[in-house]
């Protein structure tokens, strides 16, 4: 049905949370402001700028007057007058780019294998490969979103690769399945949907009124008419991954850099949003769009995303609720980036490498349970020489990569606007055990469950926090006990949250410890 995703660091970026596009209400939205950086680099008043792999920088106008982008979920030709920025560097990958001036970002591959650009010191036009090419950063324009005015009441699709679309579907209508039967939805009726977990996908959609319900969409594929001008016929709804009906420069915004954003970004003070799972990224203001590493799947299904390098705040302030001692809140800062899986480990996944099961429920898309900090350090080592000849290292995160990664740019218990029952099992929805990886909803950066389902065990010996600021932390030199962190399905709602840390010996198991693996780039 659908495949989550992540994105925009202020992309954000995996990942990763899931929307179904839905058409425009009666009421206009204001436009997005002007986007002045795009890849990190600064748009021009008065000329292009194309940038190349050889560290060669030309100056000019690209001529193209459009540029076809083939997408997962269809093909989009854009005028280049459109466009802010094209990134050739993932053309290796199929990570090609286009960032629109309106914040559209559309990742794939770029039709056009030439790019025509006249110097404009000479006056002369080359005709380049666009392999040659890292980024093209197109010139700001007077009025570049004047198209935006004709624009009222346009949605906001997050797709399920990370990108991001405005516009509206041809369909005014679409059906899902409820307990109660076949359910038909008005578009103007709903305010948002969302597409919880990834094998199994349930659709949550919030109507106008407040009403939730829960199911799985009828609905089969949507048009979606762009508001730069273009249509998309017949997306399937695997395609999508988000959508807010009728949105607003504001929910732009916020949907990169609040509690639903893609994978994150080098900014200053760390990630402002990201991935779903693999996400692009288009920020607001001056904010900078960064293009994202892809999602890595190794040979065991497991699912992992790119975490970029940031800062943060580790533990709680002194005024947070039900806070422990042993959560100094100092600052942090995460100087190399790594992969880190989606979902806890699964008794799939573990029996893979290792015969032996201990997990009190069994299934294989259950997290394996009754894992020992050395069961979990054996694991990776297996996993390490299961794939030596694609040279991949793996671990347990450090317990600062841990939450860093958990708390995805948010700064308090839980993401806000959030609720913990959407986000995992804990004792109040659990019914007393786990349950499948991946069936509730992921955080900013694509990552399921860090608040609960089974605790999860970090590198890290158990110790007490510095009080200053630190630079990639691996917790004490020795110890007795070992970290545990996040929730789990027995554990209240102070448990889960996400400073909170608890240690055990190393040799213990219990049926609600489990771990999430980490792969070195």
């Amino acid at each position: 049905m659908f495949r989550s995703a992540i994105v925009v660091a202020a992309l954000i970026l995996p990942v990763v949370v899931m929307f179904w596009p839905l058409a425009a209400c009666a009421k206009a939205a204001s436009g997005p402001p002007p986007l002045d950086r795009v890849f990190d680099q600064a748009r021009s008043e008065g000329e292009d700028v194309v940038y190349f792999r050889s560290h060669e920088v030309v100056r000019g106008e690209v001529l193209n007057e459009s540029l076809e982008i083939i997408a997962p979920y269809g093909r989009v030709r854009i005028s280049l007058r459109r466009c802010a920025a094209v990134s050739f560097a993932g053309s290796r990958t199929g990570s090609e780019a286009i960032v629109t001036v309106n914040r559209n970002r559309i990742t794939g591959i770029v039709a056009d294998r030439d790019i025509r650009i006249r110097i404009g010191t000479t006056g002369d036009v080359i005709t380049v490969r666009k392999e040659k090419i890292d980024v093209v950063i197109l010139r700001k324009q007077a009025n570049e979103l004047g198209f935006m005015e004709a624009v009222a009441g346009s949605d906001l699709f997050s797709m399920a690769n990370g990108d991001l679309l405005t516009g509206r579907p041809t369909e005014q209508q679409v059906s899902m399945q409820t307990d109660r039967g076949v359910m038909n939805l008005a578009i103007g009726d709903v305010r948002r949907i969302e597409a919880q977990g990834e094998n199994i996908i349930t659709a949550v959609v919030t109507t106008r009124n407040g009403d939730v319900l829960r199911g799985p969409l009828s609905t089969e594929a949507l048009t979606l008419n762009l508001d730069i001008g273009v249509s998309v016929e017949s997306v399937y709804k695997d395609m999508f991954a988000a959508l807010i009906v009728n949105h607003s420069a504001t929910d732009l915004t916020a949907f990169y850099e609040g509690t639903i954003a893609p994978p994150p970004t080098r900014m200053a003070g760390g990630p402002t949003g990201a991935q779903i799972a693999g996400a692009g990224v288009a920020a607001a203001g001056a904010a900078a769009v960064i293009a994202p590493k892809p999602p890595i799947t190794n040979s065991l299904g497991m699912k992992f995303v790119y975490i970029e390098p940031g800062e943060f705040d580790m533990g709680s302030p002194s005024d947070e609720r039900n806070r422990d001692g042993d959560e100094t809140r100092h600052r942090v800062k995460i100087t190399k980036g790594f992969y880190i899986c989606t979902t806890e480990t699964t008794q799939e996944q573990w029996n893979e490498l290792i015969r032996q099961n201990r997990s009190f429920w069994k299934g294989d898309k259950l997290p394996v349970s009754e894992v020992s900090w050395d069961d979990a350090v054996e694991f990776c080592r297996r996993l390490t020489d299961h794939e030596s000849k694609e040279k991949r290292k793996y671990r347990l995160p450090t317990e600062a990569e841990w939450e860093y990664a958990s708390r995805a740019g948010s700064t308090g218990a839980f993401p806000d606007g959030v609720s913990l029952d959407d986000l995992t099992w804990y004792f109040e929805n659990s019914g007393e055990r786990y349950h499948d990886v991946g069936t509730k909803r992921p955080n900013a950066w694509g990552l399921y469950d860090t608040y609960g389902n089974v605790r999860e065990w970090c590198q890290d010996y158990y110790g007490p926090y510095p009080t200053g600021e630190v630079t990639d932390p691996k917790g004490p030199s020795t110890g007795n006990g070992r970290v545990l962190r996040g929730g789990s399905w027995d554990d209240i709602a102070r448990y889960c949250r996400a400073a909170y840390r608890s240690e055990f010996s190393p040799g213990d198991r219990y049926n609600t410890r489990g771990f999430r693996v980490v792969l070195e780039p």
